[in-house]
């Protein structure tokens, strides 16, 4: 299996990343972003070969972040009746057990939930807009690679 590690991606079920750092929120790194992208466009189970080099290449998903059309409003300010502020996470609306999951605004998400962001924690929002050109750059170099690698690519990619 690939390191995660070395790319500052921390696999499920190993300790989440954390979205506070130098005591500020902060967005995860673009190679989190690259990993999302190429999971969810490229790298897709029922694309995969039945072959057992294959999977030495797939990592477990980091789940750090999420893709949506367009930022939602927080679901928490809503409820407190404030206005609604752009929400930039996707988590658990408390720190109790099975809480249930709510779109957040960074103020919601430090008093609401850990700050700390991966599969069953939290996934920081981001748009299509937003993606950096040096991760749409290796996306194209990640699908090429794959495609040479067997794998059928869709034919839609995320910036359409």
């Amino acid at each position: 299996m690939t390191n995660l590690a070395q790319h500052g991606l921390a696999p499920s079920g190993e300790a989440p990343y954390p979205a506070i750092t130098a005591g500020k929120l902060a967005p995860p790194p673009p190679s989190h972003i690259l990993d999302f992208l190429v999971r969810h466009y490229i790298v897709l189970e029922e694309n995969a070969p039945f072959d057992p080099s294959y999977w030495e290449l797939i990592t477990d998903d980091p789940g750090t972040v999420a893709m949506v059309s367009e930022l939602p409003a927080c679901d928490l300010c809503r409820l407190e009746n404030r206005e609604p502020a752009v929400a930039r996470y996707d988590g658990p609306s408390s720190s109790g057990p099975n809480a249930p999951w709510a779109f957040l605004c960074p103020d919601c998400f430090v008093l609401q939930a850990p700050p700390v962001l991966g599969l069953g924690r939290a996934q920081y929002l981001f748009t299509k807009e937003e993606i950096p050109d040096e991760v749409r750059d290796a996306f194209f170099r990640a699908r090429k690679f794959w495609i040479e690698k067997g794998i059928e690519a869709p034919p839609h990619d995320p910036f359409e």
